[in-house]
C-alpha cells in the first residue's frame, strides 16, 4: 500500500491508489452502496508488488541493495503511523469497548504489531462475519500479508536477478504467481473462502502480478491505450459487482487484478481519458493519504456503530468520512512525511520501540485485568460475557478422519477412529460440543465432532452443489467408522429455501424439506447399525443480542430489537416437521426449544444473561440450561 525508495513518480499510480482506498471506504461505510469495494486491498497489492519489485530490481542491477535499507524503508513508511493508530484505537477502546471486546482487541492488537494480523483473523472470525464489525484492527490482516510477502520477495529476487537476465527473475515469479492463484482457485471451490482470503500463499499471485509488470521491460509510451477503458471497466465491475456471489467458483480479485495490471502497464505517460481522470488534483490527493485513511476509515467506522449500537445515516457516513479524511490529512503532514525525509533512523527506532513495548504492555493488561469490566455497569458487563463464545474446535485440532476432518472433543489419543459417538453436522451441532463432550467422559466413551460447516449433514437437500459433495464424503466417512455406534446429527434450521439432490430449489419455509432430509440420513445412518440422535431446532434471534443488549445498557440506548419471539412463530414454522421427525422409529429426538421457550415466549435473555452468544449461536456459559437434554447420548448401545 505504499511507495518507498526513489522512482520515477508517476501521478496515474496515486489516482489507481485513490480508486482503492475510496472503494474500501464506501465498502465499510454500506456494503451495499458498493458491494465488491474490499476488492479495493487487491489492487492496493497488486501496485505494492509492482513499486516496491522495481525499485529492489533496480537497486539490485546497479548492486546497490541493501536488505537492511529495505527494511528501514518499510519501518519508516509503516510503523510511525500505523503505531499511532493503534495507539488511538486503544484509548477509544477502553472508553467504548466493552470487556470481551476489549480484551479480543488486545488479542488483535498484540497480532498487529507483529504482523501477523491476517493469521488471528483467520482463526478468530471471518472478514464478511457480523461479529467482524466490533473489530476495530480487522483491517490490520492486510498489512500482515504484505510484510509476510516483503520478509522473504527481497531474498527470492536477491537470488534471481542478474544485469541484463530479469526474465530468470520473471519466469521464477511467474511460476508462483501461477501456483498461488491455483491455491486460491482450489481453495474457493472447496469451501475454504477465509484461507483463500487471508492466507500469503493464495494472496501471493496479486503482488506477484505486480511484480511480473515492474520485472518486464517498459511499455512502449503511448501503445495500449486503447485498452484503458476496458481496463477501468473490469476493474468497476469487480468494486461495483459482488462477483463471489455471481460466479462462486472463480477468485472475486481476478477482474480487478487483471484490470489493474492493465492500467498500470499502460498508464505511464499516456494522454487518454482514463490516464487524465487518474492523474487528476482529487484522484491525486486521495492518493497520497491512501496509506494514512486505510488505517484511520476502520476504526472510525467500528467505533462510531459501536457507540450507537445501529449503522449509520447518510449524514453520518458524510461525517464519518470528513474525520476520516481530516486524520489521514494530519498523518500524512505531521507522522507520515517527517518520519520518511528528516527523522534519523536512531530516533526513529528508539521512538518505534518504546511504542511497541508501551502497547504490548498495554494489550497484556487488558488480558491479565479480563477487560478492565469496573468501566461499565455490572449488567452490561454479565450480557457482554457471552459475546463470540459459542464453542469453535480449538485452532489446530483438526485432524484427518478418511477423507474430512474431524475435531476431537473427548478423544484419548491422535486417532478420531477411536470415538464412539459422533456429533456430525455444521456449527449449529458443534455448539453442543461441550454437553455431548461431558457425556461421553461420564460414559467412559469416545467423542469427536466431524464439521461441515456452511453446509447440511443431509444429501438428499442441501444448500448447494459444493455441499452435497462435502456432505456425501463426510457421511462415506461416519458410515466407515466401525467402533462409532452413535451419531448426533444438528444444523441449522433456519433456511427458507434448499436445493435438492436431483435438482430443483425447494421451499423450507416450514421446514418440511430439512426434515425430510433428516429422516432420509437418518436411515442411512441407522442401515449401517449406528443408533441416531436428531438436535431440533432453536428460535434464532437473528441480531447480535449480547453485543447489542449489552451496549444498549451501557450506553442508555433504546433496544432495537425485542428480548424475545412469539412460541407461536416457531410452531408455524418447525411444529409439523419436528411431529414428523418424533415418528421416526428408535430415533431419539432432542429438543432445545423446550428450554428456551417455556411458556409463550422463545427467549433470547434468560435471568439476566444472553442465551445467545450472537445472532443464532448458543452462548457456551449458558448451555447448562439444555444438559438435562443430552443426558445419556454417549450410553452406546
Amino acid at each position: 500500500m505504499d511507495t518507498i525508495g526513489k522512482t520515477a513518480y508517476r501521478a496515474d499510480i496515486d489516482g489507481l491508489r485513490a480508486l482503492a482506498v475510496l472503494a474500501v471506504v464506501v465498502f465499510h461505510l454500506s456494503h451495499t452502496a458498493l458491494p465488491g469495494g474490499y476488492l479495493g486491498v487487491d489492487i492496493f497489492f497488486v501496485i505494492s508488488g509492482f513499486l516496491i519489485t522495481g525499485i529492489l530490481a533496480r537497486e539490485m542491477d546497479t548492486k546497490a541493495f541493501s536488505l537492511l535499507g529495505f527494511y528501514e524503508r518499510r519501518l519508516r513508511r509503516i510503523m510511525p503511523a500505523l503505531l499511532v493508530v493503534l495507539l488511538a484505537a486503544t484509548v477509544a477502546g477502553y472508553l467504548l469497548l466493552l470487556p470481551s471486546n476489549f480484551t479480543g482487541y488486545a488479542d488483535s492488537l498484540l497480532a498487529s504489531l507483529a504482523f501477523v494480523a491476517n493469521f488471528y483473523f483467520f482463526g478468530d472470525s471471518g472478514y464478511f462475519a457480523a461479529e467482524a464489525a466490533t473489530k476495530p484492527l480487522l483491517h490490520i490482516w492486510s498489512l500482515g500479508v504484505e510484510e509476510q510477502f516483503y520478509l522473504v520477495f527481497p531474498l527470492i529476487l536477491a537470488l534471481t536477478v542478474r544485469p541484463g537476465k530479469r526474465w530468470i527473475s520473471l519466469c521464477l515469479v511467474g511460476l508462483l504467481v501461477v501456483g498461488s492463484f491455483a491455491l486460491n482457485w482450489i481453495a474457493v471451490n472447496v469451501g475454504a473462502h477465509i484461507t483463500a482470503f487471508y492466507m500469503l500463499p493464495a494472496r501471493f499471485w496479486e503482488m506477484g502480478v505486480g511484480a511480473m509488470l515492474a520485472l518486464l521491460p517498459a511499455a512502449r509510451q503511448g501503445r495500449g491505450q486503447w485498452l484503458m477503458i476496458p481496463a477501468l471497466a473490469l476493474v468497476v465491475t469487480g468494486l461495483v459487482l459482488h462477483l463471489e456471489l455471481l460466479v462462486p467458483t472463480v477468485p472475486a480479485g481476478l477482474p480487478v487484478v487483471a484490470g489493474t495490471a492493465i492500467l498500470i502497464r499502460y498508464g505511464a505517460g499516456g494522454a487518454g481519458l482514463v490516464t487524465r481522470l487518474f492523474e487528476s488534483r482529487p484522484a491525486v490527493f486521495f492518493g497520497r493519504i491512501s496509506y494514512s485513511l486505510y488505517l484511520w476509515h476502520w476504526p472510525v467506522c467500528v467505533y462510531l456503530r459501536y457507540w450507537l449500537t445501529r449503522d449509520l445515516t447518510l449524514v453520518e457516513m458524510l461525517g464519518a468520512f470528513a474525520l476520516m479524511t481530516g486524520l489521514a490529512v494530519l498523518s500524512l503532514r505531521y507522522i507520515e512525511t517527517p518520519s520518511r525525509r528528516s527523522l534519523g533512523i536512531r530516533p526513529l527506532l528508539a521512538w518505534t520501540g518504546v511504542a511497541v513495548v508501551a502497547l504490548v504492555a498495554v494489550a497484556m493488561a487488558i488480558k491479565a485485568n479480563d477487560g478492565y469490566p469496573g468501566r461499565f455497569s455490572g449488567q452490561a458487563a454479565v450480557l457482554n460475557q457471552a459475546v463470540d463464545t459459542h464453542y469453535h474446535c480449538p485452532d489446530g485440532s483438526l485432524m484427518r478422519l478418511g477423507p474430512v476432518e474431524a475435531c476431537p472433543i473427548a478423544l484419548d489419543g491422535p486417532d478420531p477412529a477411536q470415538a464412539d459417538v459422533i456429533l456430525f453436522g455444521n456449527s449449529h451441532a458443534q455448539m453442543y460440543a461441550p454437553l455431548v463432550a461431558s457425556e461421553a467422559r461420564r460414559s467412559g466413551r469416545q467423542a469427536i465432532t466431524v464439521p461441515l460447516n456452511g453446509c447440511l449433514p443431509t444429501v438428499s437437500v442441501n444448500l448447494g452443489s459444493n455441499c452435497f459433495v462435502s456432505a456425501q464424503s463426510a457421511l462415506d466417512a461416519i458410515l466407515a467408522q466401525r467402533k462409532a455406534k452413535t451419531v448426533i446429527v444438528g444444523t441449522n434450521w433456519a433456511h427458507d429455501t434448499l436445493v435438492a439432490a436431483k435438482g430443483g430449489v425447494v421451499d423450507n419455509r416450514t421446514s418440511g424439506p430439512l426434515a425430510d432430509g433428516l429422516a432420509d440420513l437418518a436411515g442411512r445412518l441407522q442401515r449401517a447399525g449406528k443408533t441416531v440422535i436428531l438436535i431440533g431446532p432453536i428460535e434464532q434471534p437473528n441480531f447480535e443480542v449480547a453485543s447489542e443488549y449489552s451496549r444498549q445498557l451501557a450506553y442508555g440506548r433504546p433496544h432495537h430489537n425485542p428480548d424475545h419471539r412469539a412460541r407461536s412463530v416457531f410452531d408455524a414454522r418447525h411444529g409439523a416437521a419436528l411431529a414428523r421427525l418424533a415418528r421416526l422409529p428408535d430415533v431419539r429426538l432432542i429438543r432445545p426449544d423446550k428450554v428456551q421457550c417455556e411458556g409463550q415466549q422463545c427467549r433470547f435473555i434468560l435471568s439476566g444473561r444472553a442465551l445467545f452468544s450472537d445472532g443464532n449461536h448458543l452462548a457456551q456459559g449458558e448451555l447448562w440450561r439444555f444438559a438435562p437434554l443430552f443426558e445419556g447420548v454417549a450410553d452406546v448401545r
